[in-house]
């Protein structure tokens, strides 16, 4: 190694973070926030737009499920969990794939295309004459390799691309100290969309009949229309880069560039994709300690999410008022997400809200579980605010914790990827484990749940206990024999590079 002493470069409210090859420009705090605010205005409004429909796309066979889709299909309750399956291990299997593509991409001509089909296959999902047939769209619809034989075979393929796409987004975006705000900002409008999600599907139940359609196929229809009609605003308005941002100065765009270097993404636009970024993740224990606590969350959350239409019918109310009755359920998750990202930025901690997340839904389950199902719908009502709040304000966290720790940009990007990936591929579990027969109470959905739930507080744990050990042991090296090239080659192993706990 060069004896050629290396200044540390401070990135933005992190000290130690990896040393930029560009040439940096200076802003001073008021412009920088000045910066960030417009940043915000032309990028966070559109994500969040999109994971709103994608949320509501997905919640649509949930609610479908208490307007009839089981009887007109004449499907059973194992079929319907099927159904859910599937479009969970397609969703899971294209991610990976839809990362490499994004290398080479632009990211406003890729999710501008995903969502033309997206929104046709939703539509066309409404169609679905069968069992069969609604399976095989479901799990066409994530198909990495997209074969155009079958409109189908595009929904799932679609968003299974879109959050690590925005995540991605965000990652060229900010500093690493703003990320969980913004992650947490169009998360918390997808959770928010499960409120949203719930009064469409109220509204539909008065199209039942309409043009000889029962509501459920109405449902898919409406919102495979909107969507359709969201493909050009992303096209007109996601920006993809800064060196493409017409709205920014110079300067400007020379200190994102800078501060996305030191974040340990990357200082050019496009960057190839090389086999050693998947393999950089894969051998990294810390990526493989937030994969579990993702894996955690998803499972005891996304089956609980499918179950609980059925869940508030149990608790006395029709089919029509239990789609209004989840709507302060994902109300409150929504501003559990929200108080999450804020406290995350604000103290540039992700351990907090992902321990604590996890610790109250971990109460809801326990709760639900042991309380009589018979009565007190009121206290059980109650707890599933608990359940979703928790779990869906921890997983913000979760996701920012891992992308903040991963560097370079091809590292992080298959982290993330990987994290989500393997994360909804297991859903399959959590959304079996609810099963019709196991009602009222659902002994093996809540079992599993508490036991993953419990796992997941331990390992967050255990993963702030290793970064902040790391964070003491690259204290000690003295970097002064390092090259600037050489510091950021070795990414987040380098010694000037400062772990978030």
């Amino acid at each position: 190694m060069s004896s050629e002493k290396v200044d540390v470069v401070d990135g933005p409210d992190y000290p130690d973070t990896i040393l930029p090859v560009v040439e940096t420009t200076q802003l001073a705090e008021v412009e920088e926030k000045k910066l960030i605010r417009k940043i915000d205005v032309r990028l966070v409004p559109v994500l969040s737009l999109l994971w709103v429909i994608s949320s509501v796309s997905q919640q649509s066979l949930s609610n479908a499920s208490i307007l009839g889709i089981k009887e007109s299909l004449n499907i059973s309750g194992t079929q319907y969990n099927l159904i859910v399956t599937a479009f969970y291990i397609s969703y899971s299997v294209f991610e990976i794939p839809s990362q490499i593509i994004l290398s080479f991409v632009r990211p406003s001509l890729w999710l501008g295309g995903l969502t033309v089909a997206w929104g046709v296959i939703t539509a066309l999902s409404g169609l679905a004459q069968s069992f069969g047939g609604a399976f095989a769209a479901r799990f066409c619809l994530g198909i990495a390799e997209v074969n155009f034989r079958s409109p189908e075979s595009f929904l799932k393929h679609v968003q299974g691309a879109f959050f690590p796409a925005a995540l991605y987004l965000v990652a060229l975006w900010y500093p690493r100290d703003k990320v969980q705000k913004r992650v947490g900002a169009f998360y918390a409008t997808g959770t928010l969309a499960g409120s949203f999600s719930g009064l469409l599907a109220y509204a539909v139940t008065y199209m039942n009949g309409k043009a000889g359609l029962a509501s459920w196929r109405w449902l898919f229809i409406l919102v495979g229309c909107v969507t359709f009609a969201l493909a050009a605003i992303i096209l007109l308005f996601l920006p993809d880069s800064p060196e493409r941002a017409k709205w920014l100065s110079p300067e400007e765009k020379q200190h994102l560039i800078a501060i996305r270097a030191t974040a340990g993404a990357g200082k050019d636009e496009v960057e190839g994709w090389k086999i050693k970024y998947f393999m950089q993740a894969v051998s990294d224990v810390k990526v493989w300690l937030s994969v579990w606590i993702s894996v955690c969350i998803n499972v005891s959350s996304i089956g609980f999410v499918f179950t609980l239409p059925t869940v508030l019918v149990q608790f006395g109310y029709t089919a029509a008022n239990a789609q209004l009755m989840s709507v302060p359920i994902y109300a409150v998750a929504t501003l559990c997400v929200a108080l999450s990202a804020y406290y995350g930025d604000k103290t540039k901690q992700r351990f907090p809200g992902c321990f604590c997340g996890l610790m109250i839904g971990l109460i809801g389950l326990v709760a639900l579980y042991c309380l009589p199902k018979e009565r007190l719908p009121g206290v059980r009502y109650f707890f599933c605010m608990w359940v979703l709040g928790g779990l869906f304000g921890a997983f913000p966290s979760t996701l920012s914790w891992c992308s903040n720790n991963a560097a370079g940009r091809g590292k992080k990007n298959m982290a993330v990827t990987l994290q989500i990936a393997i994360g909804n591929l297991t859903i399959a579990a959590g959304s079996n484990s609810y099963v019709a027969s196991d009602a009222p109470r659902y002994r093996v959905g809540f079992g599993l749940g508490i036991a993953l739930c419990s796992s997941a507080v331990l390992v967050s744990v255990l993963l702030a206990y290793i970064l902040r050990r790391e964070n003491l042991r690259k204290a000690q090296i003295d970097v002064s024999s390092y090259t600037a090239e050489e510091l950021e080659e070795m990414g987040d192993r380098s010694p000037t590079f400062k772990y978030i706990i």
